[in-house]
């Protein structure tokens, strides 16, 4: 998205609530399985689950790009836009954080894909 209209405005709507949806199930699956997770809500810049704080990351952040290697932080003149090496800025980016075993994480993502 690299301007501003309604169509992508609802799109971006509809991924951020399937995000939550998606977050939401797979916290459940890795806190079952005995481990910690959340994940940012992209709404408000912080954690789903956790205590209230004053701070927040946003993908708009500048350490936000250090999570993944395909993401770069652009200024476009009026404020800054995450970058994809492949999508460019047709790009949402959640971030979910936890201390699960990459088994348990492929697992979760199995799950997710059937969502």
């Amino acid at each position: 998205m690299s301007v501003w209209s309604y169509d992508s405005h609802s799109e971006r709507e509809a991924v951020i609530k399937n995000f939550s949806k998606v977050g939401q199930s797979t916290v459940s699956f890795i806190k079952e399985a005995g481990y910690w997770c959340d994940f940012i809500d992209p709404t408000s810049g912080m954690p789903f689950y956790g205590s209230y704080s004053n701070e927040t990351l946003t993908e708009c952040d500048e350490d936000f790009p250090r999570f993944c290697e395909s993401l770069s932080l652009e200024d476009i003149g009026c404020c800054r836009a995450l970058k994809h090496n492949d999508w460019d800025f047709n790009v949402f980016a959640g971030l979910l954080v936890c201390d699960a075993p990459i088994t348990v994480l492929e697992k979760a993502h199995e799950l997710a894909k059937l969502m």
